[in-house]
């Protein structure tokens, strides 16, 4: 199985020491462990994602778009409706919401239309708690395609 994990978080990327640049890495390592074979997009760029996306899918299809849900961040879901495929978007936090409170972002009712696109045209969102949960189902996906999560441990390396 061909998976392609997409983060376009600028502040996440693998080679950072932060928590969700580590639940990357790990994500991607379980992912592989299972034996699938990760194709590992890390750019904020829509165009530099659609195209690593358009020309692996191209060399041999993808079988899977997994994405960690980013605030504004479409090529992923625009690449797996193009191409048919499954697209799970992992959302870890109520980053629409975050963004008001704490970072400026826009506050005008229009301001997620692109995230609620996004998770709602995805084939599955995982959600790390119920709170986050709650997020996802007011943004208008439906129910029975949002799936609780929660983070875990890899007790492996303890």
């Amino acid at each position: 199985m061909r998976v392609a994990h997409v983060c376009m978080d600028p502040g996440v990327g693998p080679e950072r020491h932060k928590g969700a640049a580590i639940h990357v890495t790990a994500i991607r390592k379980a992912l592989g462990e299972q034996g699938a074979e990760i194709l590992a997009i890390d750019s904020p760029e829509p165009k530099v994602v659609a195209h690593i996306l358009d020309s692996a899918h191209a060399e041999s299809p993808l079988d899977l778009v997994y994405e960690r849900y980013s605030l504004d961040a479409v090529a992923a879901s625009r690449f797996a409706a193009r191409a048919g495929g499954p697209h799970i978007v992992e959302v870890n936090a109520p980053l629409r919401q975050e963004a008001q409170r704490y970072g400026g972002a826009a506050k005008e009712p229009d301001a997620g239309d692109t995230d609620r696109s996004v998770l709602y045209a995805a084939t599955q969102v995982l959600a790390v708690s119920s709170a986050v949960s709650r997020y996802v189902l007011d943004m208008g996906v439906p129910p029975e395609r949002v799936v609780i999560e929660p983070n875990g441990v890899d007790v492996r390396l303890f």
